[in-house]
Parts: structure tokens; C-alpha cells; sequence
């Protein structure tokens, strides 16, 4: 507690109770001595009586010791101000020992004092404020639909039905002509004998990461005859993309480090 000079707030800033007036200075202290005069009770319950108590001096320190107020409390005494002027939550805890009924009257009576406190928003102001929203809202326009445009690119990539190098083709940075050799050294897929090109399925991942595309060939005066394709399956494509991920694919010499994939089109599809 100690003696010091303030400020005291303008009448039209101040909460009224019962007709009266409570000061508020210019650190948010409300006066003890308005509210007990609002309160009706007599000299038994002003402010001096109750800050002897044991639940004053508690309330006292505990808003001290948590910082929530550097001076909580300030007695003047002499002049105009003179008066005890607490923090509000000392403010409220004296209403509350005058009585609970005054308490909840004191409590409202200072909520409504800060509702309008608040000033009011000039034409002005409104439309800067909703000039940002409209800002804030485009910016998650942009991002939401980036978001789809990358999610609609993974289901794609991780759907299946695409060959090793046609996933390839659709991550940055693969090397697309040794992909298959990769597959080879990984046990998916072999070369098989007697033929210098055409890979199957090897028994390891068919049915698991990849399985086979049969494609009748008919040419004229020839037997038609049959070559199988390996296609990668969804757990493949996403067996694939992990490893891509961990920098275990072959890449490309000129590879810029960066991890990203394009979007499914006809033309990797077909190439």
C-alpha cells in the first residue's frame, strides 16, 4: 500500500452503481469508498474495516505476488482523490464481503463500463477491416486449391496402373531409363531368358507390388502373340514413392534436389 497521486478517469468512463459514481484512476484502480457508499451499508463495513481482515490481506498478496498489478492497492489520503483505490479483483472481493447480492451488481457494473469503453468502429475502419478479410479469404482461395491440385496429383500417382517409367516420368529428377534395372536389383521384376528386352513380374511382388498387362501383337502375315507388361500396383506406387522420398531411386546427374511430382496428364501416360 502506499500514498500516491493519480489521475481520476472522466465521469462519462467511470461504472455507476445506485446513482453513484465510481472513481476509477488511471491505472484501472476502482474506488473502495464509492463502492461502500453505493452499498448502503453503514461505517461497520467501510474499506478500513475490511482490509484488517485476514481475507484482505490475503487477496491483497496474492494479486501482488502473481504480478497481476504492480500496486494493487493505494490509500490517499488529503485532496481531492483521497479515497482507497484497489485492482478489480480486490474491488469485487470487497463487494463480495459487504455482500454476494452487491458483488454480482458490482461485477456486471463493470463489465458494462468496459462494453462501452469500446468505441465504435468509423466508416472507414469497417471497410479496412473488411478489405483484409476479403484479402484473407483470397490468400485461402490460392492455398486451398493448391492443396487439391497436390492431392488430386498423389491419388493419382498412388492409383496403379501405370508402368515403372511412366511413374518415373511423373517425379522430379528420376532417371527413367534405368528404373526397370532398379526394379531388376530390387527382385520385382526379371529379364527373361532368350530375349534381349521385356521384363515379368517376378513371383516376390506379383499380386503384391506389381502384376502383368497382357498385350496381344497381330501383324499381317504373322502369328499373333502375346507380351506382357509389368504395371505397378497402388502398394508398388507407394512402396516406389517412399524409396523416392529416401533418395534410393536412380536420378538423373542434373537432379536440382528438389522432391516433388507433376500431375497425371495422357502425355506421361503415353510415354
Amino acid at each position: 500500500m502506499r500514498n500516491e497521486q493519480v489521475n481520476i478517469l472522466t465521469p462519462n468512463q467511470m461504472p455507476v452503481i445506485a446513482g453513484i459514481d465510481i472513481r476509477v484512476d488511471d491505472m484501472g484502480r476502482y474506488n473502495l469508498n464509492n463502492l461502500h457508499r453505493a452499498s448502503g451499508f453503514g461505517s461497520n463495513k467501510a474499506p478500513a474495516q475490511w482490509l484488517r481482515t485476514q481475507q484482505a490481506k490475503e487477496i491483497v498478496r496474492e494479486v501482488t505476488d502473481m504480478q497481476i498489478c504492480t500496486s494493487p492497492l493505494n490509500i490517499i489520503k488529503g485532496g481531492k482523490s483521497q479515497g482507497t483505490f484497489a485492482h478489480e479483483l480486490i474491488a469485487v472481493s470487497f463487494a463480495g464481503w459487504l455482500s454476494p447480492r452487491f458483488q454480482l451488481t458490482v461485477n456486471q457494473a463493470f463489465l458494462d463500463s468496459k462494453q462501452a469503453e469500446r468505441p465504435e468502429l468509423t466508416t472507414t475502419e469497417i471497410l479496412e477491416i473488411a478489405l483484409e478479410a476479403s484479402k484473407e479469404r483470397d490468400v485461402l482461395r490460392v492455398e486451398n486449391k493448391e492443396q487439391a491440385e497436390k492431392i488430386e496429383g498423389l491419388e493419382n500417382l498412388f492409383k496403379g496402373g501405370l508402368t515403372a517409367p511412366q511413374f518415373g516420368r511423373m517425379l522430379n529428377g528420376i532417371n527413367v531409363q534405368r528404373i526397370n534395372a532398379f526394379l531388376v536389383e530390387l527382385g520385382w521384376v526379371y529379364r527373361e531368358r532368350g530375349k534381349k528386352s521385356g521384363y515379368r513380374v517376378a513371383s516376390y511382388a506379383r499380386d503384391n507390388y506389381m502384376t502383368e498387362k497382357e498385350n496381344v501383337i497381330s501383324m499381317h502375315g504373322y502369328d499373333s502373340f502375346v507380351t506382357a507388361t509389368p504395371i505397378l500396383l497402388q502398394k508398388g506406387a507407394t512402396k516406389l514413392y517412399e524409396l523416392y522420398l529416401k533418395g534410393k531411386l536412380p536420378m538423373k546427374k542434373n537432379w536440382d534436389s528438389e522432391y516433388t511430382h507433376l500431375k497425371l496428364s495422357k502425355e506421361l501416360v503415353a510415354a
